[in-house]
């Protein structure tokens, strides 16, 4: 059975590994799609070491992460462009 990972920041947006991002009202209702289909899905909790790092495996690119802390991923912090 597949698993499908999601991890929260601190506006309450809510981020699969399917590529959707949702605010927390439409993020249980996508969650209950999923489980309706039969797949599995499973919280990564940025402040956690090893869920942090399959987060940066899982979402966007290495160069994303590059030099970005949890803490910046959670504040939803993102680097100035020049």
């Amino acid at each position: 059975m597949e698993t499908i990972y999601y991890y929260k920041t601190i506006s309450d947006t809510w981020h699969f590994s399917t590529g959707v991002s949702r605010d927390a009202s439409k993020a249980v209702e996508y969650m209950r799609m999923l489980r309706q289909m039969k797949t599995n899905v499973r919280r990564l909790y940025l402040d956690i070491p090893e869920d942090f790092e399959m987060i940066k495996r899982l979402y966007r690119t290495p160069e994303y992460w590059s030099k970005r802390t949890w803490q910046d991923e959670y504040n939803e912090i993102f680097p100035t462009t020049r």
